[in-house]
């Protein structure tokens, strides 16, 4: 049988590239450490929200698989661990990527309102600190707002109205450390929460300054890239989570007629959560202005003659406990109603709008096409 993959040949070229191109521009654009000296390595994963189908999935480093055989002792040597697909086996904070989940649950369960003012002054319940804002002390802003400055204090108080119970049980229903049902598996990825640290048997019970962490994408939270896509998919699509896959359709050799093509059906919805076309409506209002407002995205992503449609996204800067945070960022074109949702990681990437160069490429590329 002849087996035809999702993958589009074009779109992961330009993933493969734009990682490697996006890594060295962090470091070239770096003045130590703790600006992005290190960054050697990321992934990032290209999907359909409608179907999940998996357009591009790429790791950097990578390796020739023509001299796969004689590099083998190198490789698995190479600190850069280049024999390590990132894209599925490689786990993350998500950072702030996660406040669009968490805006959506929010809004969705009546705790938010679009148009309610919740007040920042730099430092939640003088915790968790807003770097955005520890200066200037803002007073107040909406979550259209919030999502688009990424304000933690915004997104702390609204993890301390749901509670960590009911950010378990959406977060989880959004794909957060649950498996996505790839053909080649992955990470199952962990969700935070007092359910993880029983089933690890922690003995440090859980406590409110953990919830406000785990409300901006911090804590326990591990995801891998292709969780980060299906997290997005499903956000985007309003809600259904399906089974993220590879596999387009087989022929029987010599055949013009497929023997099987994969369709996306009620046995193949892993959650739902019903998202309201409003409440969706506001999330894309924030995604929009993330890109639009934000240099180090929109200088990619805005009045670029090669992406025809505005981009939806959100950057994440998260924290690792070593020199450098890791950079995310995750998109999705047209941003108000998208055919497209893209995640990218890079380790020690500094700063989350830098990883935006990735996901431009593969948007040049894929609108190359249409």
């Amino acid at each position: 049988n002849d087996v035809y993959l999702t993958i589009d040949i074009h779109l992961q070229i330009a993933a493969e590239d734009g990682l490697k191109e996006n890594v060295d521009y962090v470091v070239n654009q770096s003045t130590g450490v703790e600006t992005g000296a290190e960054c050697q390595t990321g992934a990032a994963v290209a999907m359909n929200p409608n179907t999940f189908e998996i357009l591009a999935l790429a790791s950097y480093p990578t390796y020739d698989l023509t001299t796969y055989n004689a590099d083998y002792n190198l490789l698995s040597q190479d600190p850069a661990q280049p024999l390590l697909n990132r894209a599925l086996n490689g786990t993350f904070a998500p950072g702030s990527t996660l406040k669009l989940g968490m805006a959506a649950i929010a809004l969705s369960n009546d705790v938010i309102v679009r148009n309610e003012i919740i007040s920042c002054t730099g430092r939640y319940k003088n915790t968790v600190g807003c770097s955005t804002y520890r200066n200037n002390h803002f007073g107040g802003l909406n979550v259209v707002d919030a999502i688009a400055c990424s304000c933690n204090s915004f997104f702390c108080e609204v993890g301390n109205r749901l509670g960590i119970q009911t950010m378990e049980k959406y977060l989880s229903q959004l794909g957060l450390g649950q498996p996505t049902g790839l053909e080649l598996g992955g990470e199952k990825g962990i969700l935070a929460g007092p359910t993880y640290r029983g089933e690890i048997q922690s003995t440090e019970q859980w406590q409110p300054g953990m919830t406000w962490q785990a409300a901006i994408g911090q804590s326990d939270h591990q995801l891998s890239p292709v969780q980060m896509a299906a997290y997005m998919g499903t956000l985007c699509n309003g809600g259904t989570r399906y089974t993220a896959h590879l596999l387009h359709s087989v022929y029987r050799f010599g055949s013009d007629e497929p023997s099987f093509v994969y369709q996306q059906t009620d046995d193949t919805v892993l959650s739902r959560f019903e998202i309201s076309q409003e409440d969706l409506n506001t999330v894309f209002e924030g995604m929009k202005k993330v890109v639009t407002g934000t240099a180090s995205v929109s200088r990619w992503m805005v009045n670029n003659k090669k992406i025809p449609v505005t981009v939806g996204g959100k950057t994440g800067t998260a924290q690792t406990g070593k020199d450098c945070d890791n950079a995310l960022f995750v998109a999705a074109a047209p941003y108000n109603d998208p055919d497209i949702v893209i995640s990218v990681v890079l380790e020690k990437g500094y700063s989350g709008g830098l990883a935006s160069l990735t996901a431009a490429r593969i948007l040049e590329a894929y609108y190359s096409e249409q």
